[in-house]
């Protein structure tokens, strides 16, 4: 069992739904996990002593299968010969990565919440490297930065601090924004899985309100630049 001053919420909601509380949480990094329920629990892990935080890993990792890892660096494990065909496919030019963005213009957020919580999101993603989750945010004040992880693929600081970066070219500075990677085959061959885990989570910042479904909310604008 977790130490009291670790925020738990099990919420029955839906794979892609991310509800925050009624009552603002407090700041911190939260992991959304799923139990044996299947539904959403919601942890902040911010405030977790290291050991605290290795607890939450194995618990949540446990029963994870291993993870595809094909960013710039060395890869950590071998890849398989169907992984090493994708990974060449897409290195070759095979696929193209897309950049989606969901501008909220006119919405300006605080600039050191924004900063903060986006500074928040970026540590604790890698801080989590290896563990399964559905979503992450970071609150600070009243601003919500997020990774709406919709596949199982591992995503890193680094990753998303690219998002953000295209974010403030095509929204401008602290304004709410989602951006989302989408890769697209460009060889006819049904069995190219050339594009299979390169689609990043969907990824930006908003204000924070109460009951914030940010996950669905993240992608309703229909302003893709300021």
């Amino acid at each position: 069992m977790f130490p009291p001053k670790v925020l738990i919420a099990a919420l029955a909601t839906l794979a892609s739904a991310s509800v925050l509380p009624l009552v603002h949480p407090g700041d911190g990094h939260y992991m959304v996990t799923r139990d044996e329920a299947g539904r959403e629990v919601h942890t902040r892990v911010s405030d977790m002593t290291d050991a605290e935080f290795e607890a939450f890993r194995r618990a949540n990792s446990a029963a994870a299968e291993l993870e595809m890892r094909w960013d710039d660096e060395e890869d950590p494990m071998p890849l398989t010969q169907a992984e090493e065909k994708q990974k060449r496919a897409y290195l070759d030019g095979r696929a193209l990565r897309l950049d989606h963005t969901w501008c909220g213009c006119g919405i300006n957020l605080h600039h050191g919440e924004c900063d903060a919580a986006t500074a928040d999101l970026k540590a604790g993603i890698d801080r989590a490297d290896g563990i399964v989750a559905t979503n992450h945010y970071s609150i600070k004040g009243g601003t919500v930065a997020f990774a709406c992880v919709y596949s199982r693929r591992i995503f890193s600081g680094r990753q998303a601090a690219e998002g953000f970066q295209i974010i403030t070219n095509k929204c401008g500075w602290y304004v709410a924004g989602t951006w989302e990677q989408e890769c697209i085959e460009t060889v006819n061959d049904p069995l190219d899985r050339s594009c299979y885990s390169y689609q990043y989570p969907t990824t930006g910042y908003m204000r924070y309100t109460p009951g914030l479904d940010f996950c669905r909310m993240a992608t309703s604008s229909n302003q893709s630049r300021c």
